[in-house]
């Protein structure tokens, strides 16, 4: 199973473009109602033929834009549980779902590495998503003594 959000917006995608077609038909302007039909019918396809969602490409894609984390972020030591780190040494962080394969992947990954680590799952810490602006899980951030994020190395 999977995080949840990406099929949501792909379902409220396809809401829009239904409620988008009927309100047309109910103003009067019928004939231009078949567009937004079209547009759910072409989006739909690649998911028949190639197992791809558009809604759900376009969440995260969306998510890789909005969501990356800017420069000066700090994560603060008693919300994120950091490894003790050396001068110079940095840590990653993964902010991870239990239901992500690619969390699961990552976080094997982290296990066979040398780096220090600290998992942050965001069904159990929501709120610490939120304060991050964490929108697309994995994420996984390289962080220095202290907390400063030197990059976001995934998505």
């Amino acid at each position: 199973m999977e995080d949840a959000r990406a099929p949501v917006f792909a379902l409220r995608m396809a809401s829009t473009g239904i409620l988008a077609s009927g309100a047309l038909v109910v103003l009067g302007v019928g004939r231009w109602a078949w567009a937004p039909a079209i547009g759910l019918v072409v989006a739909g396809m690649p998911s028949i033929f190639f197992d791809r969602c558009i809604g759900c490409l376009t969440y995260t894609w969306r998510a890789h834009v909005v969501g990356r984390l800017r420069g000066g972020t700090r994560l603060e030591q008693d919300h994120v549980p950091l490894p003790d780190l050396a001068e110079g040494e940095t840590a990653l962080v993964e902010f991870m779902h239990p239901m992500c394969s690619e969390c699961i992947e990552w976080r094997a990954r982290l296990e066979r590495g040398d780096r220090p680590y600290a998992i942050v799952n965001v069904q159990e810490r929501p709120e610490l998503a939120r304060r991050y602006d964490v929108r697309l899980v994995p994420t996984v951030l390289e962080v220095r003594p202290g907390g400063d994020v030197v990059r976001q190395v995934a998505p």
